[in-house]
């Protein structure tokens, strides 16, 4: 069971050796699955019916890597062929192993509660995987209920929440107790600002002043 999914900005960290990267003409795409459940789905595939336990001493065995790479496989052509529709070719195997510098990675949180066992299934998408699925989007809700030519792309017509944090100032909690009604507390406007959106940082931009307005300019990607 899926108890929660989440999208944000890949990191590196000390699980990057379990990452699977491929290719294709029209973007790049990895997959990662922690080992529990990599092995809990090996038992099924086996009869097993959860018999298999993860033990981190013991290193990888190459039917669980011939597993892995098969189980991977599938999952990524199953997002492909469902949320993917407009893309074209095979996934190959990737030189690199790990997701690249600014892909999005869709992390999801699994149960199986007849095992009593969670883990992680985390698929990172580059920009070019990322704007087939919107692509393939924006057709569908047209199928669904036909509208105007004109109308704009799904991409376009999304809103989202973006919100800018401009300073962070340390004081202690008697002076904060202590505020009222006209007390000025000294700051100084930061050169750079961190934007997000939702909960999720996505970029560091410059503040400028433009007009007599605070402004933010020269986005870049967080990392």
């Amino acid at each position: 069971m899926v108890k929660h999914v989440g999208i944000g900005s890949y990191v590196a960290n000390h699980r990057d050796a379990a990452w699977r990267a491929y290719s294709t003409p029209g973007g790049s795409l990895a997959i990662r699955m922690d080992r529990c459940l990599l092995l809990a789905m090996l038992g099924y595939h086996y009869g097993d019916k959860g018999a298999m336990k993860v033990d981190a001493t013991v290193p990888e065995t190459e039917t669980e890597q011939r597993f892995g790479v098969a189980t991977g496989l599938a999952l990524l052509e199953v997002l492909r062929s469902c949320a993917m529709t407009v893309a074209e070719g095979g996934l190959t195997p990737a030189p690199q192993r790990t997701p690249g510098t600014g892909d999005r990675v869709i992390r999801m949180e699994i149960e199986e509660g007849r095992l009593a066992l969670s883990g992680i299934l985390e698929i990172a998408l580059d920009d070019a995987s990322l704007g087939l699925i919107f692509a393939s989007a924006s057709p569908r809700r047209v199928t669904a209920a036909p509208v105007a030519k004109t109308e704009t792309p799904l991409a376009e017509r999304l809103p989202v929440a973006m919100s800018a944090r401009m300073l962070t100032k340390e004081v202690f909690l008697d002076d904060v107790m202590r505020l009222q009604t006209g007390d000025v507390m000294p700051v100084r406007l930061p050169d750079t600002a961190e934007v997000f959106v939702g909960d999720t940082l996505l970029f560091q931009a410059a503040v400028a002043e433009h007009g007599g307005s605070l402004c933010l300019t020269s986005f870049e990607n967080a990392e």
